[in-house]
């Protein structure tokens, strides 16, 4: 892109509202009634896993774990793709923002946002941090160029498909061609932060955070499709972010300046807050409107399960301000199990919390990745979040377990899913509203101070009484109406974690922390 052509074409640091218009002009999309911008993505309507990449040199060499989620690639390769992308975008409008991410001005990335789409560019200023001052340290500048209207050849661009995400932590570049769904602008800066943060002493986690009146913060782990963002709006507590953070020795941290919910089956009645914030100047991907009222059918999946919507944090009115908080008290990882034998609610020790998060066991349901089908299957995704961190997997772990010993975090097992029985059988879904009042009772300390028992197998200690839940659910043996059965579905999961953890060279207080058969 010559200087010329840079200042006739590039459209700098519009408003949300001109970049709307400029997308509506440009038949980009179109406006539903409750004020969002509403796009399809075509025949991509998630993350292309197969198609991301981490130039390979002497940043990354040595530092990346290198496999089918952290695929490499040659220098000389990805200068070619990149001199591709800006000459195909040399002679087109463009639209570029200046943005940030990271709320804490210590760890935080300049990103310079070059987009061949408006609502792409719309979708920057809803999801990272609106700032249009440039970093003083050049080391912490970063431009992402995404150029979906350019395919690229596999044969000849040594890519697996016509689409690709590249990261080069050596350029502070990325780069993504062929690709409409923006969730992986997003991600992609995810996972620059996740490479660079461990080296500064801070845990990058895929959580999201929310803060008590009386100042505690709490912690939300899980994949898509656990309850992470829905839990985490809560009308009694301050909205940290929804997706995001960081967590340093002097605390919690948001990445993001806005959120990216699920819309599948989006209520009104049980998740209010979210309901109320796709409005004016947000986005929703892949949503099917109404053909006579152009209102959003968010029941419908006939696109996608992956349904979403992109609106920044202003649009929710209990929010933390600053975007950070202090150091969690209450660290929940949530869990949709499948087999319906985990309890709806544990205590974890440290050594559990790091078997466990290295697990990241959960069912993919309305997956966020391309190539999933609607089935719901189990999954283990190491740190709930497997494709979006590029080093090995301890060097996580290790800096979860340094920062709960040093606060003396509690951390919690959740399970959002099944109980009563497996799914396909006659178990039935943990419903939000009894998910929620869980969170509560932990959240105000109640669960602390409950009586508690061991189940066993998985040795959680669990609680056997809370007020205002039926306390035959707390112990899922229980909810069975056979108790071998419930056995029987137990060895089953118990046996995928034993298999999974192999990979994992871990001290044997983590290992022997995990569950084990029953006799």
């Amino acid at each position: 892109m010559t200087k010329n052509n840079a200042t006739l074409k590039s459209q700098i640091q519009l408003s949300p509202k001109q970049l709307i218009q400029a997308a509506l002009a440009r038949k980009e999309g179109v406006l539903c009634t409750n004020g969002a911008f509403v796009v399809n993505t075509g025949v991509r309507t998630g993350r292309s896993t197969k198609d991301k990449f981490i130039v390979k040199d002497t940043i990354t060499a040595d530092a990346v774990a290198w496999g089918a989620l952290n695929q490499p690639m040659l220098p000389e390769h990805f200068q070619s793709l990149w001199g591709k992308a800006t000459h195909y975008l040399a002679d087109k409008e463009n639209f570029i923002s200046q943005l940030k991410i990271g709320a804490d001005s210590q760890y935080a990335l300049s990103i310079t946002l070059v987009t061949e789409l408006a609502w792409q560019n719309l979708f920057g200023t809803r999801l990272f941090i609106r700032d249009n001052t440039e970093n003083t340290d050049q080391n912490k500048n970063w431009t992402v160029l995404a150029v979906p209207g350019l395919n690229t050849d596999p044969h000849t661009d040594h890519v697996n498909s016509d689409a690709c995400l590249v990261l080069d932590f050596t350029a502070r570049r990325v780069l993504l061609m062929g690709m409409h769904y923006a969730g992986e602008i997003k991600k992609a800066m995810f996972s620059v932060m996740n490479f660079l943060l461990p080296t500064q002493d801070v845990l990058p986690m895929h959580c999201s955070a929310n803060l008590g009146k009386d100042g505690d913060t709490a912690l939300f782990f899980g994949l898509s499709g656990t309850g992470k963002t829905t839990l985490s709006a809560d009308p009694e507590r301050l909205l940290i972010g929804d997706d995001e953070h960081g967590w340093s020795a002097e605390g919690v941290f948001n990445f993001e300046g806005g959120c990216y919910a699920k819309c599948i089956n989006l209520s009104q009645k049980d998740e209010p807050i979210i309901w109320a914030a796709i409005r004016d100047e947000a986005i929703i991907e892949n949503v099917v409107l109404d053909k006579v009222t152009g209102e959003p059918r968010y029941e419908d999946a006939s696109l996608t399960e992956n349904t979403r919507a992109a609106y920044p944090l202003e649009h929710i009115p209990l929010r933390v301000l600053e975007n950070k908080a202090g150091h969690p008290t209450a660290v929940i990882f949530l869990t949709c199990d499948l087999y319906g034998v985990l309890p709806p609610v544990a205590l974890l020790t440290h050594e559990q919390a790091a078997y466990y998060f290295l697990s990241g066991y959960t069912a993919l349901i309305g997956s966020t990745e391309m190539g999933s089908t609607s089935a719901i299957k189990p999954t283990f995704s190491t740190c709930f979040g497997a494709p979006f961190f590029p080093r090995p997997p301890i060097v996580y772990a290790n800096l979860l377990i340094k920062r709960l010993q040093e606060t003396n975090g509690q951390v919690y097992l959740v399970n959002t899913g099944w109980t009563g029985g497996c799914y396909g059988g006659q178990g039935k879904r943990f419903d939000i509203p009894t998910t929620r009042h869980l969170i509560t009772e932990i959240l105000q300390g109640h669960l602390l101070l409950a009586p508690k028992t061991v189940l066993p197998f998985f040795n959680f200690t669990i609680p056997t009484t809370l007020s205002g839940i039926d306390n035959h659910l707390l112990n899922p043996q229980q909810t069975w109406h056979e108790s071998i059965p419930y056995e029987e579905q137990a060895n089953i999961l118990i046996a995928q974690f034993q298999e999974n953890f192999k990979r994992f060279d871990v001290s044997d207080k983590i290992r022997l922390a995990g569950p084990s058969f029953s006799v």
